[in-house]
């Protein structure tokens, strides 16, 4: 009994360990400026985001003001994602291109952003990238 009590707490451990590590790289990657520059890109508006432990997700505007990602309108939001996705997946891949999966990515954004979303996207696949983008959309497609 004595031993798989020590060993959980031991579990735990390692699990927090892991768990601050993770936030670490996280906090990181979204310091990255292949990540802010994603963002700036594809938003237009936002030059940063950062992790706060009690509010999530906090998105900086170019005037230095703070949205909480939960709170800023679905499109928005999504455009935010799209560019953490993005900016995560340049830094893993260190240069080299890969795939992204697409579905539906703009649709809750509103008509004047979707023609720089389809841009950005179009540039990323200039860079070698290869890029699968579903949509009902005939707007999109």
């Amino acid at each position: 009994m004595t031993a798989d009590i020590l060993a959980k707490v031991k579990l735990y451990q390692v699990i927090q360990e892991l768990r601050e590590e993770e936030n670490t790289r996280i906090a990181s990657g979204l310091a990255s400026e292949e990540l802010t520059d994603s963002l700036q890109a594809i938003t237009g508006h936002y030059k940063g985001m950062r992790y706060d432990e009690g509010k999530g997700l906090v998105l900086v505007s170019d005037e230095e003001e703070e949205y909480l990602l939960g709170e800023v309108s679905t499109g928005a939001r999504e455009q935010a994602l799209l560019a953490m996705r993005l900016g995560f997946c340049s830094m893993l891949m260190k240069g080299k291109s890969a795939f992204i999966i697409l579905d539906d990515a703009f649709q809750h954004s509103d008509w004047p952003r979707r023609s720089n979303l389809v841009d950005r996207i179009v540039s990323i696949t200039e860079n070698g990238w290869q890029v699968f983008y579903f949509t009902m959309d005939d707007h999109i497609r």
